[in-house]
């Protein structure tokens, strides 16, 4: 099984991005390393992207540059992350899901993380804010929490 799992840092800024723009949806580029050997992506850094309705070259221009940016910082783009404008919609919109098809051309196992904004607003530790949903097996899909680092 191939798990992903977030640093603190990568965490919050995700949350950030989306308290930042409460009324509008939120998608962003995550950043990080993956362990062919133990299964699992490391997703070290984000970078928030939009907080609109993105145009196709604006989000080409913007994943030239990130993918640039990360190969100066030895880390691979490994996924993104959505959150949408209201508090109750964990779908995956069309945005996040046209970047992780770009993703997918250039790494294996891209993943969506999706913030849960009724969660992340109640600030409640006992559920995680930000689910993941990843390929398995190249067919299926899955959601689960996002696991800190080890």
């Amino acid at each position: 099984a191939f798990t992903v799992h977030c640093s603190q840092e990568a965490y919050c800024k995700v949350l950030a991005h989306a308290y930042k723009y409460t009324a509008r949806p939120v998608t962003g580029v995550l950043l990080g390393t993956v362990d062919e050997a133990k299964g699992a992506t490391l997703i070290q850094d984000v970078i928030g992207l939009v907080h609109n309705h993105p145009l196709a070259p604006v989000m080409e221009t913007a994943m030239a540059l990130i993918e640039q940016f990360a190969k100066t910082q030895n880390l691979l783009i490994v996924g993104c992350y959505h959150g949408n404008e209201l508090a109750n919609d964990e779908s995956i919109s069309q945005t996040p899901l046209d970047l992780h098809k770009q993703i997918a051309k250039r790494h294996p196992r891209p993943c969506i993380l999706i913030i849960r904004n009724e969660i992340a607003s109640q600030a409640n530790p006992n559920q995680p804010a930000i689910l993941c949903h990843a390929e398995k097996e190249g067919k299926s899909s899955r959601t689960e929490p996002v696991d800190d680092l080890p």
